[in-house]
């Protein structure tokens, strides 16, 4: 698909250029990786956004401890598929996330909830009830993840919460390469 992207942008003029990145690596609490291209037109020879620099990581303790414990509304507690219980889902306070998917059924265990259990290969289960509640974050605690601000209004049902969350670009990811694009234009002369 990438190579099919690349000739078809080739054939309207552009140059492409992709790198894998992991927004963990930028500000964001979430192990998030993606490849984000950048075009040119021909005739801006030589122009290409360098990689931006590396931030600090931020722990899903940074980006939640201390807030206010979900209401039992604002958090999906239906089943979880087989494949979200083919692999661990949670992660400790002192790491980052793992991906928040646009799906409530998908979304990561919150690091509160008991360690899972490694039944088979590729098979996990939950700890029994006496060791804990397990739960998945709630759909502003996923917002949060995705470096959304506290008053940022999502609507709609929770489904439809979760989904709008997990497809949207982390916030702090998308400022980190506006700032380097912005820099470029500059640099070039060119209008915003």
């Amino acid at each position: 698909v990438l190579q099919n992207i690349i000739k078809d942008f080739a054939d309207a003029g552009y140059t492409l250029y992709y790198d894998l990145y992991n927004a963990a690596d930028y500000g964001v609490p979430q192990d998030r990786k993606r490849i984000i291209i950048q075009g040119w037109r021909n005739d801006l020879d030589g122009v290409r956004i360098p990689l931006p620099k590396m931030q600090p990581r931020v722990t899903m303790r940074d980006a939640l401890w201390g807030k206010r414990d979900p209401e039992h509304d604002e958090v999906h507690w239906g089943p979880y598929s087989p494949r979200f219980m083919s692999v661990n889902r949670k992660r400790s306070w002192d790491d980052v996330s793992y991906t928040i998917l646009a799906g409530a059924r998908s979304c990561p265990l919150h690091p509160s909830s008991p360690d899972e259990i490694q039944i088979g290969e590729k098979q996990w289960a939950f700890a029994p009830e006496s060791e804990g509640i397990t739960r998945r974050f709630a759909w502003w605690e996923a917002a949060l993840i995705q470096t959304f601000p506290e008053d940022m209004e999502f609507v709609g049902s929770l489904e439809s919460r979760y989904r709008q969350v997990g497809n949207a670009v982390p916030c702090k990811l998308g400022e980190v390469f506006a700032v380097e694009i912005k820099k470029e234009l500059e640099r070039l002369g060119l209008p915003d």
